[in-house]
């Protein structure tokens, strides 16, 4: 009887160690195809407090859509389309996801000037919240030429003087696909 109660236990030990080797790794809710919603400016400084909360899936005004494609082996891929004959960005790299740290580092140093010519793709990215199955908020300090409060659109044409660089957080809403 305690020969069968050993090898009982040995059969069982076996098994529930087989099981636990073949349990697949949880797939982060990163992974998957992110289409952007929309961007929300905020912190905006003194003089372009009209702008602070405005919402638009252009902030640039060119875009024609922006994706990311997180794959669950640390690669991406990703497209930042332009209208207007501007160049648009298609890159790809790797990814890491550390805390609330989203960066991408991409393959090809071309990618990297066509980001920093736009400003808006980027690299580096702090997670606001969750990143759940429909939904992921990612945040990122940026500068972008703004008219001032005090500029009157419906009294003067703003000439690219009139524009300034303001240093603000903008938020990238993606969607799920």
């Amino acid at each position: 009887m305690k020969r069968s109660l050993v090898w009982i236990a040995l059969l069982g030990l076996v098994t529930l160690l087989n099981s636990c080797k073949d349990d697949p790794k949880p797939v982060p809710a990163i992974v998957g195809t992110w289409s952007l919603n929309t961007y929300k400016m905020t912190d905006l400084p003194t003089g372009f407090k009209k702008f602070e909360g405005y919402q638009d899936p252009q902030v640039l005004g060119i875009e024609v859509g922006y994706t990311f494609v997180f794959k669950q082996d640390g690669s991406y891929t990703r497209a930042f389309k332009v209208g207007g004959g501007y160049p648009s960005v298609n890159d790809k790299g790797k990814w890491t996801l550390e805390g609330t740290d989203l960066k991408v580092a991409p393959d090809n140093a071309d990618d990297l000037d066509k980001i920093d010519y736009y400003g808006t793709p980027g690299l580096e990215f702090t997670v606001e919240g969750d990143i759940t199955d429909i939904r992921m908020t990612v945040q990122r300090t940026v500068t972008l030429y703004l008219l001032p409060d005090s500029f009157d659109t419906t009294t003067q044409t703003p000439t690219n003087d009139d524009y300034k660089a303001v240093d603000l957080t903008l938020h990238y809403v993606f969607d799920k696909l």
